[in-house]
């Protein structure tokens, strides 16, 4: 990477530097970047923590910094890739990473840049995207529709003006393919890897300079003969942006690429979640906003839910799952106590979602439901007693909500190998198993 500042690594351990690296930011930048770090005050320093919710590369115009991942880089480009619809490269990238325990950015980048390379080689091969331009030209045969009324006379030449549709490969699509390619150089040791790829399609589209919606929008473009273009166009905007909700804005001048770790735990849990109940004959199901649980005095929607994860049997709903990336929730000792134990916030929500599916679905008793937080390295995970939370008296009708600790790592492993116990005890706690399958 040619970048005039050195890159801090900003992993479990705070960064001191000795100037502000506020200084010379403006507000909605500070805004931007406080999502991503923390910044304090340390007497004549400055310390700089991560948020604990995201990771990558952070640059303004006096700062570059690497927010590393919790867990290693191998499970993080393989959550990555699946939450961005690659499961193929998944395997290939976890492959890939697997040979170090670096969680450095080129670490991460550099698995990324060599896969970008290897997909956009075979997708060259394949069908390429093209499209119908209009172009207005002046010519000396008749193509396409004469423009007479601008010609303004008999031109000496004797060309003709004319506005005629051509066939080109200058479409979006090609443009953020080597948009990406253009990415992964910065990552591979002089680029020479991706010679050959940055030729191809440099003849294909012009460079351009994209930016996050492009993607959306070439996305939402992809039919049957352009479906090829998906998994390289993920590897693209993972390499320029990133993985994360928040909309890049033109007037806030820090670049990413950050990941929403929040995103990639999600689709761990699911994937875990879909492993454990598939063998008990359930389903596990990604969920949509609902608009019409809460609504205003006129009604209209006044906020919308969604739970992440809801287990089905057949179309009836058996139990709700919430991940929250908040590994303070797996740490604290065997008696959590404070900001270790479910927020209320958290707990009010789940049982929320809980008890909204059995009303929707005429169930008199309530819905099972969990949290499921990350498991890291370090801390002590509570008592399995103190993992349980209750509404209520200690009866069958009493709602439940279960706190799951979920190991990255641990659990990248188990999905590799489908390891179907392993993921069974992680979901299923053993008080609540009957209740669950019943």
């Amino acid at each position: 990477m040619t970048a005039a500042v050195p890159v801090l690594i900003v992993g479990a351990h705070p960064v001191i530097v000795s100037e502000d690296p506020l200084e010379s930011l403006t507000d909605k930048e500070r805004a931007s970047l406080s999502k991503l770090v923390r910044v304090k005050v340390a007497g004549d320093k400055w310390s700089i923590t991560r948020s604990g919710r995201y990771a990558g590369l952070v640059r303004t115009t006096s700062l570059a910094l690497w927010i590393e991942p919790p867990f290693s880089t191998a499970a993080f480009l393989y959550l990555l890739l699946r939450r961005s619809g690659l499961p193929e490269l998944a395997d290939s990238a976890y492959k890939l990473a697997s040979t170090g325990h670096d969680r450095g950015h080129r670490s991460i980048m550099t698995v990324l840049a060599l896969l970008m390379g290897r997909e956009a080689e075979k997708l060259a091969a394949a069908h390429i995207a093209q499209a119908y331009a209009q172009r207005t030209q002046r010519l000396g045969v008749v193509r396409g529709r004469p423009l007479w009324h601008r010609q303004g006379g008999r031109p000496k030449d004797g060309t003709v003006l004319t506005r005629f549709d051509e066939k080109t490969t200058d479409v979006l699509e090609n443009r953020l393919v080597l948009a990406g390619i253009a990415g992964a150089q910065r990552w591979l040791s002089g680029g020479v890897q991706l010679r050959t790829q940055e030729f191809v399609w440099r003849s294909l589209a012009e460079p351009v300079v994209p930016a996050k919606h492009d993607f959306d929008i070439a996305m939402s473009r992809l039919n049957r003969l352009t479906e090829a273009y998906g998994p390289v166009l993920s590897l693209a905007q993972a390499l320029l942006f990133g993985l994360n909700f928040e909309p890049d804005r033109a007037d806030v001048g820090i670049n990413s690429p950050t990941f929403d770790l929040a995103l990639l735990f999600e689709t761990l849990v699911e994937d875990i979640a879909a492993l454990a109940y598939k063998r008990h004959g359930l389903q596990v199901t990604r969920q949509t906003s609902e608009g019409q649980a809460l609504v205003d005095g006129l009604g209209r929607t006044y906020r919308s839910i969604r739970p992440d994860l809801v287990v089905y049997n057949g179309e009836v709903p058996k139990r709700v799952i919430d991940s929250k990336f908040k590994p303070v929730y797996a740490t604290g000792g065997e008696k959590p106590s404070g900001k270790h134990r479910l927020s209320r916030e958290d707990i009010f929500q789940t049982f929320f979602y809980a008890t909204r599916l059995a009303q929707r679905h005429n169930q008199s008793r309530p819905l099972p439901a969990a949290i499921a937080a990350p498991l890291l390295d370090g801390g002590q995970a509570p008592h399995e007693a103190f993992r349980t939370v209750r509404w209520g008296e200690d009866n069958v009708d009493t709602a439940r909500l279960d706190l799951l600790l979920v190991p990255v790592d641990d659990g990248v492993r188990a999905l590799r190998r489908s390891d179907h116990e392993w993921c069974d005890q992680v979901v299923r706690p053993k008080l609540a198993t009957n209740q669950i399958t019943n």
